[in-house]
């Protein structure tokens, strides 16, 4: 009887396997394509010919794809992923190293529009491709952050707000005069990059402390000169916020163990009227399952 049982899920397991490559082969997509039945697209996944049931198809690591014109076909694909052409109608999806990824934002506009693309076919997890939180250098408490850049911090009647060095001496404490929100710049308290620093707030609430890291200076001065690429890209106030929130999100994606700035690229859009600009809709919502991703871990 037990031989029996062993041989009938060693069967069930085959089946699977065979039935289900997806499944058993990767948990998250790494790209988005969209199929075009002019260019005869066929997609081989761990050697098994992949179903192809509608204009959206999810793309994994290593998998292949065959079409007529390669160059044609239009993928959406994750910050850290490309497709890698062996030839005029092969294309191979792969992960990318860190530098290849920053390369891609050289072409800045492009590489937001690709990334945009992604996020609206539903892009979920921020630990695709053997990423995880846990590779991070920083515990989830600290917030790592651009000196040149506001943190907009919420309290009750919020009464002062201090800031200590990594051995807990004073540096900074500013009265809030009772404000329930706040900016702090931390270049204006001359904070140096690449190190750690204690906040503490005292309101209603008696107080909250966190620690925040300033990011060191090759991700700022990349940011500042980003930015202000994007800048050129549209005149509009709100899209250009939008755009940069995108941007910022598609670093973190890149440069994982380095930062995490999805909390500013929501602080960025979290004003901007979504029935007007809709793609700040997808700002939000990565943000969202970013941190909710965070808290599962």
């Amino acid at each position: 009887m037990v031989i029996i049982m062993k041989i009938k899920y060693a069967f069930l397991f085959i089946l699977f396997v065979l039935f289900f490559p997806t499944s058993a082969y990767c948990q998250n997509p790494i790209g988005y394509l969209h199929n075009n039945d002019n260019y005869g697209i066929r997609i081989m996944r761990n050697n098994v010919p992949v179903l192809i049931e509608s204009d959206i198809v999810h793309l994994f690591q290593n998998d292949i794809i065959y079409s007529r014109d390669a160059k044609k076909i239009i993928i959406n694909w994750a910050p850290y992923a490309r497709g890698k052409f062996l030839n005029d109608t092969v294309i191979v999806a792969a992960v990318v190293s860190r530098t290849d990824s920053k390369k891609m934002l050289n072409k800045i506009g492009d590489a937001i529009a690709g990334y945009l693309g992604f996020i609206k076919e539903d892009f979920y997890s921020t630990s695709a491709a053997q990423r995880s939180i846990y590779l991070t250098k920083f515990i989830d408490s600290t917030l790592t952050v651009v000196s040149f850049l506001p943190v907009v911090f919420t309290c009750s009647n919020g009464k002062t707000f201090t800031v200590y060095d990594f051995d807990h001496k004073e540096l900074f404490t500013e009265d809030l005069k009772g404000e329930n929100s706040f900016e702090f710049i931390p270049q204006k308290i001359d904070l140096k990059s690449d190190s750690i620093y204690y906040w503490k707030i005292m309101d209603n609430f008696d107080g909250r402390v966190g620690k925040i890291k300033i990011i060191d200076n090759k991700f700022q001065k990349k940011i500042r000169s980003d930015f202000s690429a994007i800048d050129k890209l549209a005149k509009n106030l709100s899209e250009r916020n939008i755009k940069k929130a995108l941007y910022l999100q598609m670093l973190s994606e890149i440069f994982y163990n380095d930062l995490d700035l999805y909390w500013l690229s929501y602080q960025m859009v979290q004003n901007i009227n979504i029935s007007k600009y809709p793609d700040a809709k997808y700002v939000v919502t990565r943000y969202i399952q970013h941190v909710d991703k965070i808290k599962n871990e």
